[in-house]
């Protein structure tokens, strides 16, 4: 980075530089899980332990220097949650586990399930149902597509389970939702 660039993004609040950076790893990080693929003579894992080392360095940053808006040390900080969005949001339609939740935050999982329950009042599975649950519901009220391709794009592992789901979250079935929203 210029001098002069370096300047004006150090000018920046912490949690926006912070979040700047933490978004840039993250898309590094998504470019190391499609190398996997396309590039097998670079090592996936070594660009992700790099990666990870690199997150670990840039943590203090998240803390604003004059403590004022100091986040609460049992919380995720605002990147991380910033990071989590943007994972979740572009890997909704697939399998997502724990694990991958943690990693993109830069934590392991143990530690990744406590602070995120303590961040969002829930643990972080159930977050990910109810964001699925959210997208099931736009899906059904703004497209025609039918419930198995309801289910497939809001990341649920089949129509039934949707179906089960969905029941038990919202009261209806998808079908009566789908009547009911569009009036």
């Amino acid at each position: 980075m210029h001098d002069s660039g370096l300047d004006a993004f150090l000018a920046q609040p912490a949690d926006r530089r912070c979040e700047a950076i933490a978004t840039a790893i993250y898309r590094l990080e998504s470019l190391s899980w499609s190398l996997r693929n396309s590039a097998p003579a670079i090592d996936p894992e070594d660009i992700q332990d790099v990666l990870r080392e690199t997150l670990d360095l840039l943590r203090p940053l998240s803390d604003p220097e004059d403590g004022s808006s100091r986040p609460d040390a049992a919380q995720l900080a605002a990147w991380q949650v910033n990071v989590l969005k943007v994972f979740i949001h572009q890997n909704l339609d697939q399998r997502i586990k724990l694990e991958d939740l943690a990693v993109a935050a830069g934590l392991s999982s143990c530690q990744f399930g406590r602070l995120f329950h303590q961040s969002f009042g829930m643990p972080p599975m159930r977050f990910l149902k109810l964001v699925r649950i959210e997208q099931a519901k736009r899906l059904l009220e703004e497209t025609r597509l039918s419930f198995q391709e309801v289910a497939e794009r809001s990341g649920f592992p089949g129509e039934s389970y949707f179906r089960r789901i969905f029941y038990r979250e919202t009261g209806m079935t998808p079908r009566r939702w789908r009547i009911c929203e569009r009036g």
